[in-house]
């Protein structure tokens, strides 16, 4: 009898020591596919952003930092030989009316009642150009001091909120003015934010930000630009 229980005590014990090693292997087995999707998830944000830059002809945005010790110091541009092309501040309003009439002055964003001047930027042996006229391309130089703000186009898109006129740019299934339409109304209270960036449609996704949540799903694509200019508006504050 005691040989019996001596041998059902051994059996158990190493019944238990056979589940600690499955329980072990199963734990291993589940952190290596985090893993793995964290990782396949890290290479679809990398190749996402290199597809960007490579469908886009610039490298992204300069825009202007409207803070009280940038809104009184002068912004200056140049040409490429160094000499100074025009010079202004975003508070001299007279200076601000000429620029608005000059033929070849036609910045990404230019609103200086709101203090807003944006320029797409490419970056030349380690110069970055600015366009000053993209339709013309026209090319010059920004002292880009520290009242401007530099990010690349998937930093500056991505973290933007979109408004846009659905009656003349509606949403699409797909990337193309061919495709179907989705129902969707201008007078639904919804923030739309970029998720999706090809050429010149993005694809716009409802989002639970600026304290809003989202009551049904909504997304599809839609033009961000025509010929070279933005046909959306972009806020990047509640």
């Amino acid at each position: 009898m005691k040989l019996k229980k001596q041998k059902i005590t051994f059996l158990k014990k190493e019944i238990n020591k056979m589940k600690i090693i499955l329980k072990i292997i199963c734990f291993l087995f589940i952190i290596s596919c985090k893993e793995i999707n964290s990782k396949d998830i890290i290479s679809k944000k990398i190749s996402q952003k290199k597809n960007i830059q490579s469908e886009l002809d610039s490298d992204g945005v300069i825009s202007f930092i409207s803070i009280d010790s940038c809104l009184n110091k002068e912004i200056t541009i140049f040409n490429d030989n160094g000499s100074k092309y025009l010079s202004f501040k975003l508070t001299d309003y007279e200076v601000l009316d000429s620029l608005k009439n000059l033929k070849i002055f036609n910045p990404l964003m230019f609103y200086p009642d709101n203090y807003i001047l944006q320029f797409e930027y490419f970056e030349k042996n380690g110069i970055k150009k600015i366009y000053i006229d993209k339709k013309r391309n026209v090319v010059k130089e920004l002292d880009a001091n520290n009242c401007f703000n530099i990010e690349k186009w998937d930093e500056y898109l991505f973290s933007a909120i979109v408004e846009f006129d659905f009656s003349k740019n509606p949403l699409r299934k797909k990337p193309n003015i061919e495709s179907e339409l989705f129902e969707y109304k201008n007078s639904d209270d919804i923030i739309f934010t970029i998720s999706k960036i090809k050429g010149d449609w993005i694809y716009i996704e409802c989002s639970d930000i600026c304290d809003y949540v989202c009551k049904k799903n909504v997304g599809g694509w839609i033009k961000w630009r025509s010929k070279g200019e933005i046909i959306i508006k972009l806020y990047f504050t509640c």
